[in-house]
């Protein structure tokens, strides 16, 4: 008989925040340090890896989380695509007051 493991996730937090995929903006649901959940109206795939950006506002700057992540799974809900994803790469970049790079 083999015993189960449990492995502790991320803790999550809830949010409304637009998610940029390409030229389409979505919204993301849900955060945490290894993955995201969001809505958005292209389709994805599982396995699918994607480039997707959130403007954040910390600490009086503004930034803008870039990251490519893989799509695990997608869910129709209210004729929305929900988009669960693992985060594979990620970085922060800080933007200036037009929200171009800086």
């Amino acid at each position: 008989m083999s015993a189960s493991v449990h492995i502790p996730r991320e803790p999550r937090y809830r949010t409304e925040r637009p998610v940029q995929m390409g030229s389409f903006t979505g919204v993301c649901r849900d955060l945490s340090a290894s993955g995201l959940y969001f809505e958005l109206d292209p389709a994805a795939q599982p396995g699918q890896v994607v480039s997707l950006s959130i403007d954040l506002d910390a600490m009086g700057r503004r930034m803008q989380w870039v990251m490519e992540a893989q799509v695990v799974r997608t869910v129709q809900t209210n004729g929305k695509l929900g988009i669960g994803a693992r985060i594979l790469k990620q970085h922060l970049v800080e933007l200036d007051d037009d929200g171009l790079h800086a």
